[in-house]
């Protein structure tokens, strides 16, 4: 049934490997606490170069990618560079938005013919409903997720940031000792 399939590509996923896991790897919910969830996940399909979300929108949504490849791109204001980078079948992504309440980090595009499972806010007000620990995990994978986010936008700034021989001051000086 589909809701048999939605638990084995739960369980198949980093939903059921990192974010619902314990310290072994192991799915902290059962197939029976699952089935509240997959009865309410919504399969999605979007064919290459399709926009699955957009940096900056509103996210009341997050996704498992059950197959296909996924594209991500975040814009940074602060440099040219944008960050670039993809997702395969089993992540998990979307979550930051619906976790904290802030628009979307990134532009993400399917690479390939994606199939995804959707939870709508709706249905994760039902996962957080089925254990009490449910969401001091969420709350902790938020805050680490966070933390990475800003370090990688340091990395990136750092990287682009202007040597001070290239700066207005260090070529004038390199100037006046030719």
């Amino acid at each position: 049934s589909e809701i048999e399939r939605n638990i084995d590509d739960l369980l198949r996923s980093d939903f059921g490997r990192k974010l619902m896991a314990d310290a072994d790897g192991n799915c902290i919910l059962s197939r029976d606490e699952l089935k509240v969830v997959a009865r309410n996940v919504k399969r999605t399909y979007f064919t290459k170069g399709e926009t699955l979300m957009r940096q900056n929108d509103e996210g009341e949504s997050f996704f498992v990618l059950v197959r296909g490849t996924v594209h991500g791109s975040i814009a940074n204001p602060d440099t040219a560079q944008n960050v670039e980078f993809d997702i395969q079948s089993g992540a998990l992504f979307g979550e930051m938005s619906l976790l904290t309440g802030l628009p979307r980090s990134a532009t993400m595009t399917a690479a390939t013919d994606c199939e995804l499972l959707e939870f709508d806010r709706r249905t994760f007000t039902h996962l957080l409903s089925i254990r009490e620990e449910i969401p001091q995990v969420l709350s902790d994978l938020a805050a680490a997720r966070a933390a990475e986010n800003a370090e990688a936008l340091e990395k990136l700034r750092a990287s682009c940031t202007v040597p001070p021989v290239l700066e207005r001051t260090g070529i004038l000086n390199r100037l006046k000792r030719m």
